[in-house]
């Protein structure tokens, strides 16, 4: 975060394995009250990974962030700006566009890509949470919050928290994750550009590339490392 590590640590929960995964692929398999008991500090860059398994289904919970040096306001300011014509924190350049059937508010219907979801909750200027509607064993959530830490910074977090289901047990780390975890350090990485700030950006993983191409037909752009303010209208985001 802002070119410093940022650690993650885990309390004491009840005694089930879990897997921690940072954005580059490192893996490491423990319980959680091996965790919480031994205090560890797992490293990331900005973003972790958990998932807690049963016979039926994944307990999956994601987050990203970035301490961003400006005003909170500012920064709340960027998620109000989500699925309008001037977003200024989804990739859109890259990435299918949030759009909903209606300007950003409770019950709103949409989502992005193959991913659907409608408004849960949501505070302007605060953090707004959307409940997952599509891929079918997609149960859960996703939300972006901000988070005060001076008066002249914040934290932007994104939590993606849901139980995976029949297929889904297998698409989520196959090729949800690995795409999600992209796509959400590219917005952290936009929201940077939006309040003129040096983005952070971390590059896809081969995998993810190959995952593009397959989707796109071979036609999906590169990722977008410069300053440049991000696409406004987000349309066929794979595409050259």
């Amino acid at each position: 975060m802002n070119g410093r590590r940022s650690w993650k640590h885990v309390s004491e929960r009840e005694s089930n394995p879990i897997l921690f995964s940072t954005p580059h692929g490192s893996i490491c398999d423990r319980t959680n009250t091996e965790i919480g008991r031994q205090g560890h500090l797992l490293p990331c860059l900005s973003s972790a990974t958990f998932g807690c398994k049963n016979r039926n289904h994944v307990e999956v919970l994601n987050v990203h962030e970035r301490v961003l040096e400006a005003d909170p306001i500012q920064v709340g300011a960027l998620v109000d700006s989500l699925s309008s014509e001037e977003d200024r924190l989804w990739p859109g350049d890259t990435w299918p566009r949030m759009a909903f059937d209606r300007p950003l508010s409770v019950g709103a219907i949409g989502g992005h890509g193959p991913i659907r979801y409608f408004v849960e909750a949501y505070i302007p200027g605060k953090s707004i949470t959307f409940r997952f509607t599509g891929p079918k064993g997609f149960d859960g959530y996703h939300s972006y919050e901000i988070i005060p830490v001076t008066e002249r910074s914040a934290v932007l977090r994104h939590t993606l928290k849901m139980s995976t289901r029949g297929l889904a047990f297998l698409s989520w780390p196959l090729i949800y994750r690995p795409m999600h975890d992209a796509l959400l350090e590219d917005s952290l990485a936009t929201a940077q550009r939006s309040l003129g700030m040096a983005p952070q950006v971390q590059g896809w993983s081969v995998w993810v590339k190959v995952l593009r191409w397959v989707i796109s037909g071979g036609k999906a752009r590169s990722q977008n490392q410069s300053n440049n303010a991000s696409n406004p209208d987000g349309r066929n985001s794979f595409a050259q």
